[in-house]
């Protein structure tokens, strides 16, 4: 079975997208269909079509008339219903589709509990030995594009409130366990470049194979390659605690 390459992450989500215009509605209280989508770094049609669909739901409200071709004034999107932090989840297509799910009235995903709950990542995952690369990955991280270090979470940092294949970056507690892990990395001349939170389903051929678990995603690279431009993507790899 072919193994899910870590940039798939990469691409936009609609649960995503939706996040970020959500943030910056709730922050703004209002605003044109172009001034959310420029805040939220969003097309301008994806925003329009969110939208709309919040207005069917009593979210939003619309003062004024979306301007047609030509136009230059734009109405006024105005934010109604604060649910909280956390994006509406629409049932059904964005454009036809009727009701959603507040994900801030449901129980935490699966994702959100405590590592205790797995006893075999918690044991070797609890900050008390370094994270040893093996050649194959120390040869696979010194290359153009690098290497993704994916490493369980540690036990004693609060897991992300993140979902299947979502991420985030990481907090300055996150970087700095994840840097603390990695101090080895000099030896081999590579450099961490990059950290951030991710939810991942885990392989098969790894501890705890496929489940769906919190991680910290390290990017790591030669030092030779960091400013070399490149479309290749980072190679995914899997931690491994020292136990020595």
């Amino acid at each position: 079975m072919k193994k899910r390459r870590p940039y798939h992450r990469l691409r936009p989500k609609p649960g995503r997208v939706a996040q970020r215009l959500w943030d910056h509605l709730r922050a703004v209280g209002a605003g044109t269909t172009a001034e959310l989508a420029t805040a939220a770094d969003l097309n301008r049609n994806t925003v329009k079509n969110l939208l709309r669909r919040y207005a069917r739901e009593g979210l939003v409200s619309l003062d004024g008339e979306e301007p047609g071709a030509g136009q230059i004034q734009a109405a006024i999107w105005r934010l109604v219903t604060d649910l909280g932090p956390l994006a509406p989840i629409p049932h059904g297509a964005c454009h036809s589709g009727s009701g959603f799910t507040d994900p801030n009235k449901t129980e935490p995903p699966a994702t959100e509990r405590r590592l205790s709950d797995e006893p075999a990542l918690e044991s070797a995952h609890n900050g008390t030995g370094k994270i040893v690369l093996s050649g194959k990955q120390i040869h696979a991280a010194d290359r153009i594009g690098g290497g993704e270090l994916l490493i369980p979470w540690p036990a004693h940092l609060p897991a992300p409130r993140l979902s299947e294949d979502e991420e985030r970056d990481a907090t300055a507690a996150e970087e700095e366990w994840v840097r603390a892990q990695l101090g080895d990395l000099m030896v081999h001349d590579l450099v961490c470049v990059r950290v951030q939170a991710v939810v991942i389903r885990r392989p098969s051929d790894v501890d705890l194979p496929n489940k769906v678990l919190p991680h910290l995603s390290a990017i790591i690279i030669g030092r030779r390659w960091v400013h070399a431009r490149t479309k290749e993507h980072p190679r995914m790899m899997w931690a491994r605690p020292h136990t020595a």
